[in-house]
């Protein structure tokens, strides 16, 4: 299966298109750079996840029917946006979170 365009992202593709290099060159090179990837060049599938953008990014009709069908796929961005979530900081809490439960098995273990 596909995945997101952003480097260490294994999210699937149901994601959101390169802006058109032609029409918007300034917004197509952040969303490129935004992937930090090598000697990438987005062909006509590559995608970025929802996750690489805020709620405030998409079109309130969009954030109702996410909520009303939560299984729904379908979410358009405002124009004009740019991706803003990095990967790291996607991964944060589950690392965290990861670290605090080996901690407390090892504290029990102890006791």
């Amino acid at each position: 299966m596909p995945i997101c365009s952003v480097f260490g992202c294994s999210e699937p593709k149901f994601g959101h298109r390169f802006p058109n290099r032609e029409n918007s060159p300034k917004r197509f090179s952040v969303w490129l750079d935004f992937c930090k990837r090598k000697s990438f060049i987005p062909g006509q599938n590559a995608r970025i996840c929802s996750k690489h953008f805020l709620d405030a990014d998409f079109d309130e009709s969009s954030v109702l029917k996410k909520k009303m069908l939560p299984s729904s796929r379908e979410s358009h961005l405002k124009k004009g946006v740019v991706p803003s979530v990095k990967h790291d900081e996607l991964l944060a809490p589950k690392i965290k979170n990861a670290r605090h439960s080996r901690y407390q098995n090892t504290k029990k273990k102890n006791t």
